[in-house]
């Protein structure tokens, strides 16, 4: 099935979500370190296409203080997510 079953199957579905949400805590303000060439709008679809693979709880849960979202990034996870 794989994440072809995204959204569709619970388990896929809670896999991603974790993964998503352990790579906004902790690995989202390395990896930007790491890649200090990629411009706001290279992040913004990077921010965007993690966010999309997430439901709306995981989303809910990442904005809710439940997480550590990466300070430095706040702005630019809070500009991409909007809307």
């Amino acid at each position: 099935m794989g994440k072809r079953a995204l959204k569709i199957n619970a388990d896929t579905q809670l896999l991603e979500d974790v993964a998503g949400l352990v790579f906004i805590e902790h690995y989202m303000l390395a990896f930007a370190e790491k890649h200090p060439e990629y411009t706001e709008e290279k992040w913004i679809d990077i921010i965007r296409k993690t966010w999309k693979k997430m439901s709306a709880d995981a989303h809910e849960f990442a904005l809710s203080g439940k997480i550590r979202l990466p300070e430095p990034l706040v702005p630019l996870i809070q500009k991409s997510v909007a809307g």
